[in-house]
């Protein structure tokens, strides 16, 4: 459930819908703009949008999985900053950066992922 404190009225209720199917929730933070963003474990970071007067819903803003150079990398979360998603890149099924060195940071922009067809084409 979200809640306005201000107002203390709930604005979402229910599941996570940014969810993809059989993933799990991995990171939920805020951009810097105030927005809540929240990633699952396939990579898929969403946005809470308000889609009309006391409706809000998930929206994907980045599929981070076409982005990766093998299928064991992934993507550390740190932040949303000015449209771009701050993150550690993590290589060889890491699943957390190291804590004993200083982590290489990336940003990679926010886009609207697009969905694949299946399927023969005639």
């Amino acid at each position: 459930m979200l809640w306005d404190t201000s107002s203390f009225e709930v604005l979402a209720e229910g599941p996570v819908s940014c969810l993809g199917k059989g993933a799990s929730l991995t990171w939920v933070g805020f951009s810097n703009d105030f927005a809540l963003m929240a990633m699952d474990s396939d990579g898929m970071l969403s946005m809470l949008t308000q889609a009309g007067p006391a409706k809000w819903e998930w929206s994907p803003v980045l599929d981070t999985m076409g982005l990766r150079k093998s299928m064991d990398d992934q993507f550390w979360p740190i932040t949303v900053f000015d449209g771009k998603l701050v993150c550690v890149p993590l290589k060889g099924g890491n699943t957390f950066p190291d804590a004993a060195r200083k982590p290489v940071t990336s940003t990679l922009g926010l886009r609207l992922p697009f969905a694949a067809s299946v399927g023969n084409k005639t």
